[in-house]
This record gives structure tokens, sequence and C-alpha cells, in this order.
């Protein structure tokens, strides 16, 4: 199993003991071609190849994008607890991925406003630091998305098919997510399908579901979509993304910031779902923040190369 040489630095410091690499005692939670999930503790996981050349590959790939999105790390991306262990990478344990959680509690309906607003504000956020970091993730979706086991806070995951500083993708975006004719890694094909991601986060069920690929395409390639007119606040976003109208991540954080009814409240351990509240600026903020501060779930927490991120647990 392939692993770097190179230093450790760039891993989150854990305070759990390295991963002794045996996998006998350990629980499967899925698999995929670029390889196989395992629980170490309801903290951890172990991501490990599967043992074909593509996995290795892919494998190799996560570390590098690890090796840039760990230095300083984010919130709203999947921890890293072990980069370099030769055995796999140890990876933060979540809960559901946004699908899992839309089809389980809402059963393709919509989910509630405030909940929808909490998790665009955070993709967003993730996203935002990921593209600044020199990576390209590549299936943006709410199945790449997933929910901590505090807070629900979403953690962007799965980089073993990225772009890393502008080296090719080995996968590709669901194809509701796909913009005709993207070929190249690049950070508008993942605002494209953020859109959808939005979409699919707004009411509950992905853009075209019941359509083949081949419809859909022609459909995107000649910019009809759908009616986004009934998503309050958030539709004007989404036909933004899909239109090509964002060149960064960064633009949709200051559309969101410009629109008071897109700023949340972090919801904490005793917060049900349905209960976030709109809040105006806090009194405690740090007045020497920049704008970007204006983000308000609650406590905030500086990323460099980025805007400010908050909300984590």
């Amino acid at each position: 199993m392939g692993h770097s040489s190179r230093p450790n630095q760039y891993q989150r410091k854990s305070k759990y003991r390295p991963w002794d690499g045996f996998i006998g005692n350990l629980t499967p939670l899925g698999h995929g071609v670029s390889g196989i999930v395992l629980a170490i503790d309801e903290q951890r996981v172990a991501k490990i190849d599967t043992g074909s050349l593509r996995s290795l590959e892919d494998i190799e790939t996560e570390r590098e994008a690890y090796r840039k999105l760990s230095n300083p790390g984010c919130p709203y991306v999947l921890r890293c607890y072990e980069l370099d262990n030769p055995n796999g990478i140890v990876l933060e344990r979540c809960k559901d991925t946004i699908r899992k959680r839309l089809q389980s509690h809402y059963n393709g309906k919509k989910p509630p406003d405030n909940l929808v607003k909490k998790w665009v504000y955070e993709a967003v956020q993730g996203l935002t630091y990921v593209h600044r970091r020199g990576v390209i993730q590549g299936d943006v979706g709410c199945h790449n998305m997933l929910l901590s086991p505090k807070n629900d806070t979403v953690k962007l995951a799965d980089f073993s098919g990225s772009s890393v500083d502008g080296s090719d993708l080995t996968v590709d975006y669901e194809f509701w997510s796909k913009l005709p004719g993207s070929d190249e890694p690049s950070q508008v094909a993942d605002i494209f399908a953020l859109g959808s991601t939005i979409f699919e986060m707004s009411t509950g069920s992905p853009p075209y579901e019941n359509k083949s690929w081949r419809e859909v395409h022609g459909l995107y390639k000649r910019s009809e979509f759908p009616d986004v007119s009934s998503i309050r606040h958030l539709g004007p976003i989404i036909l933004k993304c899909w239109n090509q109208k964002y060149n960064t991540a960064s633009e949709i954080l200051d559309d969101l910031e410009n629109n008071s009814k897109l700023c949340l409240r972090r919801m904490d351990s005793n917060t049900s779902e349905d209960s976030f509240d709109e809040v105006e600026p806090s009194s405690s903020q740090n007045s020497s923040r920049q704008p970007a501060s204006r983000h308000k779930y609650g406590s905030t927490r500086q990323c460099k190369d980025s805007h400010t991120f908050i909300g984590a647990e």
C-alpha cells in the first residue's frame, strides 16, 4: 500500500493513538472504486485501498489533496487525523450524507428553510476554502457532503478523484450536476454542480431526477433549467451557479452575506433542526474583523486564505 515519505506536518493534531493498520476487528461502512471505509471507533474511520492500481492512485490523490486542505484546515472540510499512515488515511467519522438525511428524514420532501440555509452556508464556505487551497473537488453533491455527529455541521468529503494544483480529475459529476462541455477541472464546473446541490437541499430531490442523462445534458446545453421560483431566497443563487455568473465560490458567499434572510445562528446540541434563528450582528464580535465576519452562526474561526469560517464545533 503506497504512502508518501513527506513529513506529517500537514496532518491535524490528534488526541488519538495512531491506527495500527489492523482491520480484522473494524466494521466496514462503505466502499467504492477509490477504496474501502472502515470504522476505527466512534470518532474515526480508515480509508484503505482495494489493491487495484486505480484505488492506489486515488488514495494517493486524496493524500495530496489533504496536504493542501489540512494546513491550516477548515471546519467545513472533513478532518484528516492521519495523513501519512502507511496503512491508509484516517479521517473524521460523521453520520449521514446530506442526501441520506434528505431521504431518511424528509422522504424526498422539502426540508425546513432554516436547515437548508445552514447547509448551504456551510457548504459554500467549505468549497471556498477548498478552491483557495488549489483543489477542485470534481464531484460536488449532496452525496459528498457529510454531517458531523455534533451539530450536524456540513463537511465536504471525498477528494480521491480531485484535481490538485491543476492535475487531471479522475472522477466526474453526477449527470444532473455536470456543466456541459466541462472536461477540464475548473472552479466554475464545481460551482455549477453546487447549484444542483443547493437545488437538491432545497427541494429534497436532484434537478431533473426522472430524466435520462441524455435529456438532462440537452436541457443544460440549451440553458433550460428547472423552475426555482418557489425556492425562497436561494433560487437566484442557484440560477447564477447554473448560468456561470460566479467565477469563485467566495462570490456566492458575498451574495449570502448581503441577504439578511440568509444569516443564521449556529445550531447547538440542544437546538432542533426546525428552530434556527435569524439574528443581527452580535456586539461581542471583534470590531476589527473584516466584513467577511458578518457570518452569524455564533463563534467565529479564522482560516487562512479564505473567509472567516464559523459555527463549527
